[in-house]
C-alpha cells in the first residue's frame, strides 16, 4: 500500500485476496512392511492476505493495453510425423490445459490445441512421456 500513496486511489475499494501456502512436513518416522524407515507427512496451511485493486480503481497511471494479435495454431510438421510414427505410443487425449501421463489408465493428456498456450515445454513433455 505504501508504494501506492502517490497515486489517487480509494483503499476501501480494494478487495482482499487470500493465497494459501501448503507446506509439507514430517509428522513422525515409521517403518514400512519391508522394514525401511519412512516419514509420515502432514500438511500445514498458511494464509497470505493481500489487498488488490482493479485497474479502474487507480488514477494516475495509463493502463492502456495494446490489442494482442490473434495467434493461429500451426502444428510443427516434423513433430506431427514423429508422433504419427509411434507404434507403441499410449492413447493421446486432448482435455483440459495440462500435459501429463496417466500410468494407471495408460494415456497421455495434452492440452487442447490452443495457439496462445502451446509452448516448447508441452512439446518436450510429449516426447519425454510418449517415447
Amino acid at each position: 500500500m505504501k508504494n501506492m500513496l502517490p497515486l489517487k486511489h480509494n483503499p476501501e475499494k480494494g478487495s482482499k485476496v487470500v493465497f494459501w501456502k501448503i507446506s509439507k512436513f514430517v509428522k513422525r518416522k515409521a517403518t514400512n512392511a519391508e522394514g525401511e524407515n519412512e516419514g509420515l507427512f502432514g500438511r500445514k496451511f498458511t494464509p497470505f492476505i493481500w489487498k488488490v485493486f482493479n485497474i479502474d480503481q487507480i488514477e494516475g497511471i495509463d493502463f492502456s493495453i495494446e490489442a494482442a494479435e490473434e495467434r493461429v495454431f500451426s502444428p510443427i510438421e516434423t513433430c506431427e510425423s514423429i508422433i504419427a510414427g509411434y507404434t507403441t505410443c499410449p492413447n493421446i487425449v486432448h482435455e483440459g490445459d495440462e500435459a501429463f501421463y496417466s500410468p494407471s489408465r495408460d494415456f497421455i493428456n495434452m492440452p487442447k490445441r490452443n495457439p496462445s498456450k502451446v509452448t516448447s515445454n508441452i512439446i518436450l513433455f510429449f516426447f519425454m512421456k510418449g517415447s
